[in-house]
């Protein structure tokens, strides 16, 4: 954790931890990942790397890795809410990426990924359309949970 937060080029350290078998998927008490730390703190490059990393493996990984925290806050809404919105608005559009693959394939029967309960009370708030208005470039607790529910809403319309 401590590592994602810094401002320097972490990577070769991180590397070096998961190589001493550091899980750097686990969650801490207030429900922040190392890419909650990273992406409140401004990180680019390591929040790119953590998508990346994962990106290619099970979905469920990179699910709980942008899970909301304790307060409802995804990694775009801590990136919004310190200013940092090129960041914010990348991490936003990876969010909801995420959670579609994870929704469909779901949805679809071609796996077992655990939808968890933020998600799916989500999709069911967004299913109302005023739930879908207005969750763009909007970074607060909940707004990141409302973008997703809504995205997954309007592609399952379609």
């Amino acid at each position: 954790m401590w590592c994602s937060q810094s401002t320097g080029d972490v990577l070769e350290a991180i590397r070096w931890l998961e190589s001493i078998g550091n899980d750097i998927k686990q969650i801490n008490f207030n429900g922040h990942s190392v890419l909650h730390k990273a992406a409140q703190r401004g990180n680019n490059r390591f929040c790119q790397w953590v998508i990346c990393r994962f990106g290619c493996r099970d979905s469920t990984d990179l699910l709980a890795l942008i899970s909301p925290d304790k307060e409802n806050c995804c990694p775009s809404d801590l990136a919004g809410m310190e200013g940092h919105n090129r960041l914010a608005k990348w991490l936003a559009l990876e969010e909801v990426k995420i959670a579609l693959h994870a929704f469909k394939v779901n949805k679809d029967g071609q796996s077992n990924i655990y939808m968890p309960l933020w998600l799916k009370d989500g999709i069911e708030g967004a299913r109302h359309a005023v739930n879908r208005y207005n969750v763009n470039d909007f970074y607060e607790s909940g707004a990141a949970i409302r973008r997703i529910s809504a995205s997954i809403v309007l592609s399952s319309d379609t």
